[in-house]
């Protein structure tokens, strides 16, 4: 049986692989774009909204907010 923590570790490391891999891809994706600038502009906005939407439902849920404080 893996220690716990080695576990957590080996989580981490997952997502800190997938996190560089999809900024690679994202990356290649802008660079190939007719436009751009407006790809980046869509990308923002989109994200935004996303992240905007899960700040509200953990100001509307009080035991997701003391998760969070």
């Amino acid at each position: 049986m893996e220690d716990p923590f080695e576990q957590i570790a080996e989580a981490i490391r997952g997502l800190q692989a997938a996190q560089i891999s999809n900024t690679r891809m994202l990356r290649a994706i802008i660079s190939s774009h007719p436009n751009p600038d407006a790809l980046k502009e869509a990308w923002h906005r989109f994200s935004s909204t996303s992240i905007a939407d899960v700040e509200m439902q953990i100001a509307a849920d009080p035991a997701r907010r003391k998760m969070h404080e």
